[in-house]
Parts: structure tokens; C-alpha cells; sequence
């Protein structure tokens, strides 16, 4: 992929068109690249062709319009591979980007939140398999089903990498399990229970966080899904012969599923 430069000048450029009517194209849309000054970007570009080519040129020639900096270049596309509700996010994180070796180090950390549970739909709400796209499953509640410890907090953990969520007796026993549907994301589950704050019309908040961190990762490698560490969470659209991600820090959430991340 060639790299090009972005434009430098004193404002738009400016001119009359066939017509005599006055034209502008914003710095923004022109760029330097292999044949020098280019506005084919601009949306007007091919009506003008002859003499903004002309035109710019000259403006060159002259010293108004000048090379500057490269111009970010698109690395990849990342998505949410499921929807998100309101109140959940992913965030992935690029790092160490190495472009002798062709690798860098990815992070993606969710957060779902499950609001206004009560112990008799927890259950339906995750269900026994997990509702697509999610980093949690229901396995199983205790008799009579209480209500889970405000406050609690617990890993999943090995064997099984699922979490015992506590009850408020004393001493506390398992109130119900979830399961991890990727054991590969260190994960905990937290409990606060809604206001007000007392059973037993009392309903709760799950949240569960999820963290995963891949060291070499290959760019293409993420377009695949069979080859896509994180492909529960994120899909990555990456473009042929794309170059690595600059370090940076993306946020999907419902209002923005998808983001794009400009080249190192």
C-alpha cells in the first residue's frame, strides 16, 4: 500500500469552472501521492479534472501548496460480532506493534451488564446456553431460589471456569452457577442488588467483565474466524495487504458497533 501525504496551503484551493462559477476543494481533500498533488477525492473532481490537475500543478510550481505529513491509512474494521444492549461494551486494545515481525498485541475486555434480574429469571435470561455472542452461561440454582449477596463478587475459575455466586444466608451458600463460554478471558461476576435496597420484591444487577490479551498476533489472521482469538466478541475486517494498527484504544458500544483504526 503506497503512502501519501497530506496537503499544505494557505486555504482552499479556488477556481472558476466551465461555467464560470466559483469552485472550492478543501485542503482535506487533496493529497500527495506517487504523481504528486491529487483531488480525486474531492466529489467534484471528475467534472473539473483538467484544470484542478492543471491548477494544482502550478500551485506547486509556485510553493502554495506543499507536501506534508503522511496521511493515516485504514488498518482494519472492528466489530461487534453480536449486539450490544444498553450499558455493555468492548473495548480492544492494539499494542507493540512490530512491523519487521508482522505482529502485535491485541486486548479485548467486555462488560455485560444483566439489570433487573430476580432470582426466579435469572435463569431464563441467560439460559442454559448463552444468548449469542456473550461470555456467560446459566448452569444451575439452588432450591427455592434465593436471592444472590449484595455486593458479591467472585472469578470463574478452573476446573469448568464457572462461578459460584453466594446467597445472603449465613454462612452464604450458592445462590446459582454460571459458566464461562470462552475459558480462555479472565472473567468475574459481580452482584448489586436495585434500589431500594431490601428483598424480597427486591430485584439485582449482574455484571460480568471479561478480559483476554494475545501476544503476535498476525493481522490477517483476525479476518478469519476458524484463526480469530476473540471471534465470540469482535469480528475484523482487515484490507488486502493492510498494514499493522497504530497503538490505540477502540469502544464499541450500541450506539457504535464498529470502528475504524488507522495504520502505525
Amino acid at each position: 500500500m503506497s503512502t501519501t501525504y497530506q496537503a499544505l496551503g494557505t486555504g482552499p484551493v479556488s477556481f472558476l469552472d466551465s461555467n464560470q462559477n466559483q469552485q472550492e476543494i478543501p485542503l482535506n481533500s487533496i493529497i500527495f501521492g506517487s504523481n504528486g498533488a491529487d483531488a480525486s477525492a474531492w466529489p467534484s473532481y471528475a467534472a473539473n479534472k483538467a484544470v484542478v490537475d492543471a491548477l494544482l500543478k502550478q500551485m506547486v510550481q509556485q510553493g502554495l501548496l506543499a507536501q506534508g505529513t503522511p496521511t493515516p491509512q485504514l488498518s482494519l474494521t472492528v466489530t461487534a460480532a453480536g449486539s450490544l444492549a444498553a450499558g455493555n461494551s468492548i473495548v480492544v486494545t492494539f499494542s507493540n506493534p512490530s512491523v519487521a515481525a508482522g505482529t502485535m498485541t491485541v486486548t479485548v475486555s467486555s462488560t455485560e451488564v444483566y439489570a433487573g434480574l430476580t432470582p426466579a429469571t435469572v435463569a431464563g435470561m441467560l439460559g442454559a446456553s448463552p444468548p449469542g455472542n456473550t461470555l456467560v452461561s446459566f448452569v444451575s440454582q439452588a432450591a427455592g431460589d434465593p436471592m444472590p449477596l449484595n455486593g458479591f463478587t467472585g472469578p470463574f475459575s478452573a476446573p469448568g471456569y464457572q462461578c459460584e455466586v453466594l446467597e445472603t444466608s449465613s454462612p452464604p451458600v450458592t445462590a446459582f452457577t454460571l459458566a464461562a463460554t470462552d475459558t480462555s478471558y479472565v472473567m468475574d461476576a459481580t452482584i448489586a442488588w436495585d434500589p431500594p435496597s431490601s428483598p424480597p420484591s427486591q430485584t439485582f444487577t449482574l455484571t460480568i467483565t471479561g478480559t483476554k490479551t494475545k501476544t503476535g498476533v498476525i493481522l490477517a489472521n483476525l479476518a478469519v474466524a476458524t484463526t480469530n482469538p476473540f471471534a465470540l466478541l469482535v469480528t475484523f475486517s482487515v484490507p488486502a495487504g493492510g498494514p499493522l494498527p497504530a497503538p490505540s484504544v477502540v469502544t464499541l458500544q450500541s450506539s457504535a458497533p464498529s470502528a475504524s483504526v488507522s495504520s502505525v
